[in-house]
């Protein structure tokens, strides 16, 4: 088809660029916005700008926040089509609490997540988020406002397409079709070297812009690399799901081989327990490691948080975990 291999790499790299390119450049473009997320969300809602707090106490703010939350309506009506059934008018079966603050953003995020009963797939949760006060643990109303958190940023990696994760594929095949195209690049243009050095801006238009593009790839051509290899890292659990089909799997039978040498039970007793109070248990927790904090705060060696790993955030001792049911 192509007299040589350099060719058939110039086809690939217009092709791949002019196809895909107009998904990078949203990609890039909402990636960069997403950097500043939160103080974009802080300018959108102003009664969110203040000062970053303490965490509230779990058992007299947050437990009773978690306890009221539902599903919004436009989540319910998407989880509609997965169940057999109507939906129940009330979800009480909770399989995960989390709440999660960062520096950058004041406010407190709560999400809870509920078991669906007659759901199509096992395992299917629906979620109930909620924004509120650290203050007075009031909910915020202008919520839906977070531009920055809730619009830029899933636009950034699945241009909010959320159907059977159309988007998270079209942003993924995009970044493959990036680093061909950085390849195809590296081989049509062997002289890098002298592509870092030509720039002709008065030659003609369209050769000014070429050179441009030339030098402006070789330059960045590190970061471009990394920006599409981490992206698609990041969500290898979505397009090779080994955790659902290998790992998944293997931790059930670990669990089950595990329940039948120390003769524990494996499955739900079916019977709800109370909730031990996690102030108490936050208390003993820093009564048990404050010989570890001058530790901490000299080599500073802080937990990470995500919002599956919630922790709560102190002015003054610094980030301990909080459990979450």
């Amino acid at each position: 088809m192509f007299q040589n291999f350099r060719l058939s790499m110039a086809w690939l790299h217009t092709w791949f660029g002019l196809v895909l390119g107009f998904v990078l450049m949203v990609v890039f473009f909402f990636g960069a916005l997403s950097v500043f997320d939160r103080e974009i969300d802080r300018w959108a809602i102003p009664s969110s700008r203040f000062a970053p707090q303490p965490m509230p106490s779990f058992d007299q703010m947050l437990k009773p926040n978690l306890e009221s939350m539902q599903p919004s309506a436009d989540r319910r009506e998407r989880m509609r089509d997965q169940v057999y059934g109507p939906l129940p008018d009330r979800f009480d079966v909770p399989k995960r609490w989390g709440f999660y603050s960062t520096h950058r953003d004041p406010v407190l995020g709560l999400f809870v997540g509920y078991e669906v009963p007659n759901a199509k797939k096992p395992g299917t949760t629906i979620w109930a988020r909620r924004t509120i006060d650290p203050r007075t643990g009031a909910g915020l109303p202008d919520d839906h406002l977070k531009i920055g958190s809730s619009f830029f940023y899933p636009l950034h990696y699945s241009l909010t397409w959320y159907w059977k994760g159309v988007g998270y594929w079209i942003v993924g095949l995009a970044a493959l079709a990036m680093l061909a195209a950085l390849v195809s690049g590296v081989v049509m243009h062997r002289k890098l070297f002298r592509e870092l050095f030509t720039f002709r801006p008065r030659k003609n238009t369209q050769r000014g812009l070429l050179d441009l593009h030339n030098l402006t790839g070789v330059v960045a051509l590190p970061f471009h690399f990394f920006f599409a290899f981490t992206g698609l890292v990041i969500f290898a659990g979505i397009y090779f799901p080994v955790t659902h089909t290998q790992l998944e799997p293997l931790h059930e039978f670990s669990e089950q081989r595990e329940a039948d040498e120390t003769g524990l039970p494996h499955e739900r007793a079916g019977i709800a327990a109370p909730l031990a109070s996690v102030d108490s248990m936050v208390a003993e927790a820093r009564r048990r490691w404050a010989s570890a904090e001058a530790w901490r705060a000299r080599w500073a060696f802080w937990p990470c948080s995500s919002p599956m790993m919630p922790t709560a955030m102190s002015a003054s001792t610094g980030p301990a975990p909080i459990a979450s049911p």
